[in-house]
């Protein structure tokens, strides 16, 4: 009764105990249960899995298999430092490191004498990063692992790396084994670029069991991003009879930036390929990160007579300030046409995720206007 009273004292001690129990009890149901029912109770033992990943899992991939010494007790005084991924290659990172151990606070067999080997193993694990997504690489005997990948440097407590962080949101990837002792691989997409991640990767082990557990991190690839505008295909250049071809001014601007003026005659049914002194048009936008990058067309159809003020609106030859202007009178019409680059991360679409090196080919039409014609161009994203 004194123990227990001594524990009551230690709400915080206590609070992980009924975790790593919970845990234990689940961790022994999961290894019996197929990977579907693991997946629908991942959710129910989410508080529990703090305990686990307290207990569950070595530091570095030299000490997958148990055999080596636990960290100290204490997280590290200093940043742990983590070397870049080759991201030619498919070799991993260097694996967190815990600081060196006190002395007061020894580490090796005598501190892991209590625990059980768990027979599980670990080994082989490597993280390739591309733009918006990593491939991971592990091999192991049990039936499954966890993932955590988060931009937030994980913590050594007690012995083991927890990222807090991540788990207060969603908790960890439950990844099913390929074939235990055969290499498994897994793609964590939606990443951002430019962004070092960090990872965790534990076999769950029982809490009286030798962790077994592997850390480490990787940056993304940075991006070049180059918009090109190809051709003007008229389909109506809303000059009936003898008016002839449309007299056409274009304005275009990038990143909120003009990137040129064409003034072209071009005529129903025909297309114009764009040239800026003889050139195509394409600006290239380097180290595209997080921020997304408009981009646009503003056009003015001619119809002005040697007699006609138009009250002093854009002519042509003018300039244009990024605001799409929609208008028809006598003297013509003007018609801004505006879409933008996504720079966030997604699946399914062409130049993002593992399509990400994809060419996204654009259209830029005019809404509710008598010149029907449509702008074509393409973005492509280059990562470095």
């Amino acid at each position: 009764m004194a123990v227990a009273a001594e524990k009551l004292q230690d709400a915080p001690a206590m609070v992980l105990l009924v975790s790593m129990t919970h845990e234990r009890t689940n961790t022994a149901t999961l290894r019996q249960q197929g990977p579907s029912n693991r997946h629908l109770a991942r959710r129910i033992v989410a508080l529990g899995l703090a305990g686990l990943i307290a207990f569950g899992g070595t530091v570095t991939l030299a000490g997958a298999e148990g055999r080596s010494g636990r960290p100290p007790s204490q997280p590290p005084t200093k940043p742990l430092s983590i070397a870049p991924i080759d991201a030619d290659t498919d070799a991993g990172p260097n694996v967190l490191a815990p600081a060196p151990p006190s002395k007061a606070q020894p580490s090796g067999p005598d501190q892991l004498a209590a625990l059980s080997p768990s027979g599980f193993t670990l080994t082989g694990v490597s993280a390739t990063a591309h733009g918006t997504w990593a491939k991971f690489r592990y091999t192991t005997n049990a039936e499954y692992v966890t993932l955590r990948v988060s931009d937030h440097q994980p913590k050594l407590a007690h012995g083991v790396w927890t990222e807090p962080y991540m788990d207060g949101i969603i908790g960890p990837e439950v990844l099913d084994t390929t074939k235990p002792g055969v290499a498994s691989t897994y793609n964590n997409y939606v990443l951002l670029p430019g962004t070092t991640y960090y990872y965790i990767i534990t076999v769950p082990t029982a809490a009286n069991e030798v962790p077994v557990q592997a850390v480490g991190s990787f940056t993304t690839l940075r991006r070049t991003l180059t918009i090109t505008f190809d051709t003007v295909h008229v389909t109506d250049d809303s000059d009936p009879g003898a008016k002839g071809a449309g007299d056409f001014t274009f304005w275009f601007r990038v990143n909120g930036k003009p990137v040129g003026t064409v003034s072209k005659d071009i005529k129903s049914d025909s297309t114009y390929a764009i040239k800026i002194d003889g050139k195509p048009l394409r600006v290239v936008i380097p180290d595209v990160l997080h921020t997304d990058v408009p981009f646009g067309v503003q056009l003015f159809e001619n119809d002005i007579q040697s007699w006609d003020t138009c009250n002093h609106e854009l002519l042509a030859g003018g300039s244009w300030d990024g605001v799409a202007i929609g208008k028809e009178n006598d003297c013509g019409t003007w018609a801004g046409m505006v879409d933008q680059y996504d720079a966030g991360p997604s699946h399914y679409k062409i130049g993002y995720s593992w399509r990400e090196s994809e060419t996204i080919v654009f259209q830029l039409s005019p809404y509710q206007s008598s010149v029907h014609l449509t702008v074509t161009g393409t973005i492509t994203a280059v990562w470095a």
